[in-house]
Formats: structure tokens, C-alpha cells, sequence
């Protein structure tokens, strides 16, 4: 296994890690339960990428934006240490989801994008309207290293968790011409965290502190951004388009990494966490003083994971639907209409650890894809899968990424998704053929 500064975002400080991934593909892969007892398998299908680009750096995180008017726009964050100077170093790439029947002429408009960039002939399968599909790169912005991308839900904004502890919100700049492409601006950024000084035991040292994780609030009159921290803490922002403050910060998960952060899509004072120590977090600010550093979780679960949490997913119109993933392999429906005791409904075991799952966002109740995920499944690479009747169905297998399958998600304008594994420093544009 390479060493803890070598790569993996989740590798990072991890001197208390209770289960490494190396030890997690041990423990499982021996495990005298098979997969397919854990996990109802349907057909997988052996998809070919529409469009394969190799990038500089180390890719961890994919964000279709949600807009209506900006939902072609794709951003693709990245990773790497520097070895020489021990620099976490990152980059922001935006794309641009266009209709492109010219190869040639794409291969053109890619020049400078410092990528490689590879138009793989796409299954039989597929159809012709999504095959001709490709990514055009807009611009690149050198950054931190970058853990998270979160667009907010209403605007053209972008918020970016990065290697030095800051929280970053840039504004999408779309333009017209070729001499000024389209890019982002920032327009806000966080100070690093410092621990707690209420704390009782030790917390790393702040220059060590890593933003991890960010998810802007659902309610449509609020505007919070949540992040955590490599620290175990997180923290609230209040947002406007040009600024942000913060309004709250605790420690949540005993100095050991909060991966995970996510929003109630109900209410605003509602937050979830999770983190290495393998809980998870119903936070409820009404029922604490916002400012206290000391803050108690309105509901813990300490027992259904079996290693750290790694994603929280709420289901964007099941609002009683949750979704966590967890280094140990396994994906857990939670109900959480008893706000003072949810039920895990089910867990299954996938073929790697859960680092990050997007539920599909056509989601209405008339859809066959209400309860349809994308998982990024990190060693066992990406899969698509459908909640039925409580259990998780995994009917399709995406075999071409499994170099550290870290970012997914789905577009809202056409059939596809873009997928990024991390050691390959590989984005891959296909369309799941099961849904």
C-alpha cells in the first residue's frame, strides 16, 4: 500500500485509522460471506466510454452543475502531493457538454487543456444522439489540492473543500468567444480552521487541518454552506453571492476525520456528519447554542458501520430516504422519519469501499429512476444500482475505472455521467445502459 502522503485524499493524517484500505480489502475480500449473498446482482453491462481524458493530476470529484440554464457544465477537481516540496497541489477544471458530430473539430477545441483527451467508439448499444456527446474544456484554475465541489442549488456558484484547510466560493463566468473562454471567479474564501480550544485531548496541528467535505442547504430560503474537517469538525457558513461568514463550529467526530457533511433537504438547522470514527451524526442547531464549540448531536448511530462513514445522501424528493457509505464496503438505507431514532432499513455489501453515491435526479414518483443510485465504489470501481422493495439491486457494472473510483455524478441535461478514478487520472463520459 503506498504511504499515507502518496495520493488518496482518504489516506491522508489517517494515524488513527481503524481500518485502511488495505486492511478493508483483506478483511472483505476473505470474507466467508460471499458477495452475491450481501448483494442481489442483476444483469451488468460491459459499457465502453463515449469520451476518456487523462488529466495532470490525480482525479477525486465530478459535479454536474444543476442549473437549468447551466446543466452542460461539468467541473472535475484534482489531487497531488508533491514529493520535493510537499505541497498539496490541485486544479479546477470546467467542461462544457456539447453535441459533436466533428471529432476533428473537438480534437482542436481541446488544445491547451493540459489533458489527454481519447473519443473511444461507444458500444453498440448506445444511442446515437449520446454517443456523439463531448466534453469541451473551458478553463483550468490552479488550486489547493481539492477534496469536494459543491454547486449551489440555485445559483452559478461553486464551493471547493482544499488541501489547506480553506473553504473557496467561485463564481461561474460563462462567455461567448474564444478569447475569453469561460471560468470561474473567486469571490470568497474561508479562513483554515483552528482547533477547538475547549477540547480536552490534543486535535492535530492546524497546518495538518484539510477541508474535507461541503454541502450547500436544499431549503430554498436559506443559504448555508456546511463543510468538515480533517480535524473532526464542522462547521456552518452563512452565504451571500459575494461573501460568506461563519455562524457555527464544533467538534463532531473526536479529532478523528470528518469525511462526510450534508444537509437536511427539510430543514435548515438539520445537518448529518459522519467521519473515521464510523459514526453517524444527526446534528439539530435549535437545540444547542449555535456557538458552542461542545455541541451534542441531537442522534448518533455508533454501531452499524463497520469502519469510517465516507458519504451522506439524502434523496432529493424521499425526503425520508438516506443513503450512507462507509469504507467497509457496504451501502445502508436509512428512514428517517423517526427523527429521534431512524431505522437502517437495509445494508448491502458492494464491491469496494463507498466513497461516494449520487442519487439519479429524476427522481419524481412517475419515473422508473425515483430510487436509482450512482456509486463510486473506489477499488471495486462505479455501478449503478436501484432501491426496491428495501433492497439494493445492482444491475449495471462500469468495469473501465477501478484505479481508486472516487467521483460520479450524473448529468441533468442528457443520459450520461461522469466518472474519475484517482491514480489513472482518468475522466470518463458514458451512459449507463440500465436506466
Amino acid at each position: 500500500m503506498p504511504s499515507v502522503e502518496e495520493g488518496c485524499p482518504y489516506l491522508l493524517l489517517q494515524k488513527q485509522l481503524q481500518f485502511s484500505l488495505s486492511s478493508i480489502c483483506i478483511n472483505f475480500c476473505t470474507s466467508s460471506a460471499p458477495f452475491s449473498s450481501c448483494l442481489t446482482m442483476g444483469d451488468a453491462f460491459n459499457m465502453h466510454p463515449i469520451q476518456e481524458i487523462q488529466l495532470d493530476l490525480h482525479t477525486d470529484v465530478a459535479e454536474w452543475c444543476p442549473i437549468t440554464n447551466y446543466q452542460d457544465i461539468l467541473v472535475v477537481g484534482t489531487y497531488q502531493l508533491d514529493e520535493s516540496t510537499q505541497t498539496r497541489n490541485g486544479r479546477l477544471y470546467t467542461y462544457k457538454l456539447q453535441n459533436q458530430q466533428d471529432d476533428t473539430q473537438q480534437q482542436s477545441s481541446l488544445r491547451g487543456a493540459s489533458s489527454t483527451d481519447i473519443i473511444l467508439p461507444s458500444s453498440s448499444s448506445s444511442s446515437s444522439s449520446s454517443s456523439s456527446l463531448r466534453l469541451h474544456h473551458q478553463s483550468s484554475l490552479d488550486l489547493p489540492g481539492i477534496f469536494d465541489l459543491c454547486w449551489h442549488p440555485r445559483s452559478p456558484l461553486l464551493a471547493a473543500a482544499l488541501a489547506d484547510g480553506s473553504v473557496r466560493l467561485f463564481q461561474y463566468q460563462e462567455q461567448e468567444t474564444v478569447e475569453q473562454p469561460s471560468s470561474f471567479s473567486t469571490v470568497a474564501s474561508s479562513l483554515p480552521p483552528f482547533p477547538s480550544s475547549s477540547s480536552s485531548s490534543s486535535p492535530p496541528s492546524s497546518s495538518l487541518i484539510l477541508a474535507s467535505c461541503v454541502d450547500y442547504s436544499r431549503t430554498p430560503s436559506d443559504n448555508y454552506l456546511a463543510a468538515s474537517y480533517s480535524s473532526g469538525e464542522v462547521e456552518i457558513f452563512q452565504t451571500t453571492p459575494t461573501s460568506f461568514q461563519s455562524v457555527s463550529r464544533w467538534q463532531a467526530h473526536g479529532h478523528l476525520e470528518a469525511w462526510a457533511i450534508s444537509t437536511s433537504p427539510l430543514h435548515s438547522d438539520i445537518y448529518y456528519s459522519g467521519g473515521d470514527d464510523s459514526c453517524f451524526h444527526i446534528w439539530d442547531l435549535r437545540i444547542d447554542n449555535t456557538t458552542n464549540t461542545n455541541m451534542k448531536p441531537a442522534w448518533s448511530d455508533r454501531k452499524s458501520h463497520g469502519a469510517g462513514v465516507c458519504c451522506i445522501a439524502p434523496h432529493p424528493t424521499h425526503h425520508h430516504i438516506l443513503c450512507t457509505g462507509s469504507y467497509d464496503e457496504r451501502v445502508r438505507i436509512w428512514d428517517m422519519r423517526m427523527g429521534g431514532a431512524p431505522v437502517c432499513l437495509s445494508e448491502y455489501r458492494g464491491p469496494g469501499g463507498v466513497w461516494r453515491v449520487k442519487w439519479h435526479p429524476n427522481t419524481s414518483d412517475d419515473t422508473s429512476n425515483s430510487m436509482v443510485m450512482l456509486g463510486a465504489c473506489m477499488q471495486g470501481g462505479f455501478v449503478v444500482a436501484i432501491v426496491e422493495e428495501g433492497k439494493v439491486k445492482v444491475v449495471e457494472e462500469y468495469p473501465h475505472q477501478k484505479s481508486l473510483a472516487y467521483g460520479c455524478d450524473w448529468c441533468r441535461r442528457e443520459p450520461v455521467v461522469a466518472t474519475v478514478s484517482f491514480y489513472d487520472r482518468l475522466l470518463h463520459l458514458w451512459q449507463p445502459e440500465s436506466v
